[in-house]
């Protein structure tokens, strides 16, 4: 007994030592990550306390006259056009991230089809914050009933729906959700729960390791059907939400930006169209290089040539 007190009383300092020092560490090496990826030398800093996403809070995300619009909604585009609306939902894609509101899809698919256009993409985004919002009454009280509904997916959205943060280093936290592969049914778990289940994951070790298994997850082909049901999952229960408070049928297109850059995009474009789904593949509209500079910012995001080219071929592929 004397010997395991002994034991204890030795290891406990240095595991606690080491804990320190790791989560130190680790706050570090995120820091310096984030302000090399964002060129941003805004002060991250080191905290236990997770802060909700952004989305949550409907009113902060509202754009008001702001040609840019970054990290908010964009305002509807189209509401001269007394027609049902459609509905845009994905990330810095579909927003338009730094483009001015003329030049986005939203705004093209408005003037051409002559409907209003409600772009509700999101900075950072993923299907998670569609079907966030999908079952949020703010949701419905900001966008009328529509029949079509346009989703801009592209590769990184795997890696958003399966975690909690962006950066470990970060306090911003994703909304995430657990899929349930039996039911098919997806659960919102809040992980800046005081809970004593929640509390380890606000830990930088954790939101490290968190980021470590879901890399390597999405890499391994074993994966593949777990990836793609639990992405379907968010289509179909987002798609659920909406016909049950619009009472009506919608038209649901997902368009694969680019999909030979999205992970297992055939089985999942398969996925899609078994449940319903219209899938419009940009590589099929195409033969034009769409990561080429005369499609892209700088910051690697659509241009407004993009869209110019697209946005008519993705009218005549989804026969809007």
């Amino acid at each position: 007994m004397k010997s395991f007190v002994k034991y204890i009383i030795y290891v406990l300092p240095l595991l606690l030592f080491f804990f320190v020092f790791s989560e130190c560490f680790l706050y570090q090496i995120g820091k310096k990550n984030f302000v090399k990826l964002n060129n941003d030398k805004a002060y991250l800093p080191f905290s236990y306390q997770l802060r909700k996403h952004p989305i949550i809070d409907n009113e902060t995300t509202k754009c008001i006259k702001n040609t840019n619009c970054y990290g908010k909604y964009r305002e509807p585009d189209g509401l001269n056009y007394k027609t049902t609306p459609i509905v845009i939902f994905g990330c810095s894609f579909a927003h338009g991230n730094r483009l001015k509101s003329n030049q986005t899809l939203s705004y093209k698919l408005s003037e051409q089809l002559k409907r209003p256009v409600y772009n509700r993409a999101f900075m950072g985004a993923s299907p998670a914050e569609m079907y966030y919002q999908t079952m949020s009454n703010a949701f419905y009280e900001d966008v009328p009933p529509s029949d079509i509904v346009i989703y801009v997916m592209m590769g990184e959205h795997y890696r958003r729906i399966l975690t909690y943060m962006d950066n470990p280093a970060s306090v911003e936290m994703r909304i995430s959700f657990k899929y349930n592969p039996i039911d098919k049914t997806l659960k919102y778990v809040d992980y800046n729960s005081n809970s004593l289940s929640k509390i380890f994951y606000k830990t930088y070790i954790s939101k490290y390791y968190n980021s470590y298994k879901v890399n390597k997850m999405i890499k391994n082909p074993r994966n593949a059907e777990k990836l793609t049901d639990t992405m379907l999952a968010y289509f179909v229960q987002s798609r659920n939400e909406l016909e049950k408070h619009w009472n009506k049928k919608v038209n649901f297109i997902v368009l694969l930006y680019v999909d030979n850059h999205i992970n297992y995009n055939k089985l999942l474009e398969n996925k899609l169209s078994q449940n319903g789904f219209k899938v419009i593949n940009t590589s099929d509209l195409t033969k034009e290089n769409l990561m080429s500079d005369k499609y892209l910012l700088k910051d690697g995001h659509p241009s407004e040539e993009a869209w110019n080219l697209l946005t008519p071929l993705i009218i005549k592929a989804a026969g809007l």
